[in-house]
């Protein structure tokens, strides 16, 4: 968003001087950084579902009786299309888009299950779009020290239909339907709002703060337990401190607020799932805190 405050940008780096985090609507945030890794798992689960009321036990046995590791990469082209305009000397608009993306990686899988132990290790391959983003940001600014910006997102996450593992080596035949069945999916386009504000209170300290709604795109009935998402409430807040001409650094907390997801007792969409038997997913949520140092030469 060219010509827009920084405080609009996501966090930025460890490298860099941390700005209030205004974060997208990107609830599969585990399920891209493990792209980026080559790596697509189905962890072991924590102890502590165990200790769930009822089903607990039930859960944790099952889950920790079979489990999938992914490593692979893959190469994949987009494009983002930005304008940017400035009506007067102290207002700025943006619109900027990014087009969906699909990743393709290709790599190896390996399913073990007890008591089995390893049920296939081969080639493997699964897609899953990155989806198209709208951006329409505003800001104002007042006597050069008060900004305050808006930023409205529209997220095409529809793109996303089925999660499908295609296993193409030897012993194949031995992967059970629940790795190898298309997982339906059918997330939903989200909206995200955001606010941030940007004070300098001198000429070396800057404070930013930010707050955001962020919608979740996993409908109820397709919510597993690797990604329980629901929707957000996001605050943030931090400050830079200039101070050189060249050297400034600063920090930044962010808290996102998850909602509480009550599942109704037969409305998952699959009918073998302990899921299927109603629940609730609740204490969800995250804080990030970030340090940073920039120097210009």
């Amino acid at each position: 968003m060219a010509g827009m405050p920084a405080s609009l940008t996501s966090l930025c780096a460890s490298v860099t001087v941390p700005q209030p985090c205004m974060l997208s609507s990107f609830p599969s945030t585990a399920l891209y950084e493990n792209f980026d890794n080559g790596t697509l798992k189905v962890p072991p689960p924590n102890e502590s579902v165990n200790e769930w009321p009822l089903i607990g036990d039930k859960i944790f046995n099952a889950w920790s009786n079979a489990s999938r590791d992914m490593e692979g990469d893959t190469v994949a082209f987009g494009y983002n299309l930005a304008l940017a305009y400035k009506p007067t000397a102290d207002i700025n608009l943006a619109v900027t888009y990014r087009s969906n993306v699909d990743l393709n990686e290709e790599g190896t899988a390996k399913i073990t299950a007890a008591p089995f132990g390893t049920l296939y290790n081969g080639d493997a391959s699964v897609e899953v779009p990155l989806p198209a983003a709208l951006n329409l940001a505003v800001s104002k600014t007042w006597a050069n020290d008060f900004t305050l910006e808006f930023v409205y997102e529209r997220t095409f996450w529809s793109t996303y239909e089925t999660l499908d593992f295609d296993y193409t080596g030897a012993g194949n035949a031995f992967v059970p339907p629940a790795f190898s069945d298309p997982l339906a999916r059918d997330w939903k386009d989200t909206n995200s709002f955001r606010v941030g504000a940007t004070m300098v209170l001198d000429n070396k300290i800057t404070m930013m703060m930010g707050f955001a709604l962020d919608e979740t795109p996993v409908p109820t009935e397709h919510i597993g337990f690797e990604l329980p998402d629901s929707d957000a409430k996001i605050f943030s807040m931090g400050f830079r401190y200039q101070q050189t001409e060249s050297l400034s650094w600063g920090a930044a907390f962010l808290y996102d607020s998850k909602e509480t997801i009550d599942l109704t007792r037969g409305a998952h969409s699959e009918t073998g799932s302990v899921l299927n038997n109603g629940g609730r997913f609740s204490g969800g949520g995250a804080y990030l805190t970030t340090v940073g140092v920039a120097y210009e030469f």
